[in-house]
């Protein structure tokens, strides 16, 4: 997975995340809530937990649901 960020936010394999518009399972959810650009400093604050190469599948889950919450 790539994350990077431009002027227009975040984004997760060089598409454009919204987590207000986020398919699960084949069913989506679609807001027209504009959504502000988050800050890259909070969201690459999450890289700098201890052992962060070493997390298991689980660690990796809670890692990544800590940036979406950033990135609101």
């Amino acid at each position: 997975m790539k994350v990077g960020f431009s002027k227009n936010g975040l984004r997760l394999n060089s598409k454009e995340f919204n987590p207000l518009n986020l398919p699960l399972k084949g069913v989506g959810i679609e807001s027209d809530i504009p959504l502000n650009p988050p800050n890259a400093e909070d969201i690459l604050s999450v890289f700098q937990q201890p052992n962060i190469r070493s997390a298991n599948r689980a660690q990796g889950v809670e890692i990544l649901k800590s940036m979406i919450e950033k990135s609101l």
